[in-house]
């Protein structure tokens, strides 16, 4: 930790605009994607996966990125990601789908690994008595990120064109250049989770972490839950846009109460705290996730296709999403490990990989009916249900408050 007269101002403005800007450079573009694959004349299936190269794109970077902080800092790692994050948002002006694809994955590979380095620039230049509470900050800012990337993503492609997105994410590549080079310190000390550590050593935190079967139970189950927010970013632009024709300014405004769910989940569980046993938090999530997955095949099957019966149910899952993801941050940061910073680490890591996973087979789910995304959470949820299975019922009641 810095001390109080190190404390540089900008650097947690900086944190935050890096996990803004991955949020919105990976969701910015989605309501324009029927749009794309309309305008290259694409297959379905390969446009889709424009949200899988992001996402792989990502995985590189949390392969990579504590190796290049360890060598170069935090400040040298992300001058040297973000142009990554430029180069990518150029390409993806080529109005082909293949350069899009490798563009994407540019820019995954550019904010991905930059934004992953946002908690540890809050720890390097914040006093220890101010770091929770501008880490709680610091999440409440980001998680407005998603629906502001949907709806001024509605707004560009209805107005202007698909293109646009990409030029806005090289101008906001540009942006953060600049503010990390003014913002961000040339001296920083070392810090526990990402320097001072050897590339074996590094493998055995990720082996002794894993060997861990709570730790591989909260991983596993807070992986496939979260990746289900990716299952509904690949379709859903899809059935909404393209087979039931809602606007791209509607769709972004549509999935409000969405966002509005994983917002309200965070409160709730910071109430059922005080009442419930961990594992009982699960269980209550993902009976939402289990109850809104249920309700769109339920609808699938018994009512024309309309916006709400995917809309709606989807409330539940956000709230399950939330919830669940909360809480599993929470009790794996308290893991015996280097440092929280190394255990949430290894978790997003994990996240990435499955989410990496998730995408590619998403993309290839027909979408002219709710029922691919319907089975997929289903599946997601059912897997995350049988992961607390690991968890053991007499410890899990016993210690995990």
């Amino acid at each position: 930790m810095t001390s109080p007269q190190n404390e540089p101002s900008g650097a947690f403005a900086t944190a935050v605009t890096l996990k803004f800007s991955r949020h919105l450079s990976q969701s910015l573009i989605l309501p324009s994607l029927p749009a794309i694959m309309i305008s290259l004349s694409a297959p379905q299936n390969l446009t889709q996966m424009i949200v899988a190269a992001f996402i792989i794109g990502m995985v590189i970077a949390k392969l990579l990125v504590t190796f290049l902080a360890d060598h170069f800092r935090l400040r040298r790692t992300i001058l040297i990601l973000l142009p990554f994050l430029l180069l990518g948002s150029l390409l993806c002006l080529i109005p082909d789908i293949h350069m899009i694809l490798v563009g994407r994955a540019m820019q995954g590979v550019g904010i991905g690994g930059a934004s992953a380095l946002a908690i540890s620039i809050i720890k390097n230049t914040t006093k220890e008595s101010r770091y929770t509470r501008k880490l709680s900050q610091w999440a409440i800012l980001v998680e407005w990120a998603p629906p502001t990337a949907l709806i001024l993503g509605g707004l560009i492609q209805q107005r202007l064109d698909w293109h646009y997105n990409f030029v806005i994410i090289a101008i906001l590549s540009l942006g953060l250049i600049a503010l990390a080079l003014i913002t961000l310190p040339k001296e920083e000390p070392p810090t526990r989770s990402l320097s001072g550590a050897t590339a074996r050593r590094k493998l055995g935190m990720i082996i002794s972490g894993y060997g861990d079967p709570r730790f591989l139970a909260y991983s596993l189950m807070y992986s496939l839950i979260v990746s289900g927010q990716i299952v509904f970013y690949t379709i859903s632009p899809f059935y909404l846009i393209h087979t039931l024709g809602m606007s791209a300014n509607d769709y972004g405004l549509a999935l409000t109460p969405y966002f509005a769910a994983l917002i309200i989940g965070s409160a709730l569980t910071g109430s059922l705290q005080k009442h419930l046993s961990s594992i009982a938090i699960l269980r209550t999530a993902l009976a939402f996730g289990l109850v809104g997955s249920l309700a769109i095949l339920g609808f699938a099957f018994s009512v024309e296709n309309a916006a709400w019966t995917l809309i709606a149910p989807m409330v539940l899952y956000g709230l399950c999403h939330s919830m669940l993801g909360l809480q599993v941050e929470v009790k794996v940061s308290g893991f015996a490990s280097e440092s929280p910073i190394a255990n949430l680490g290894l978790l997003g890591l994990t996240l990435a990989l499955v989410s990496a996973l998730v995408a590619l087979i998403a993309a290839h789910v027909p979408s002219n009916t709710p029922i691919g995304i319907a089975v997929f959470l289903l599946v997601l949820v059912v897997l995350s249900i049988l992961a607390t299975l690991l968890l053991g019922p007499e410890k899990a009641r016993a210690s995990e408050n």
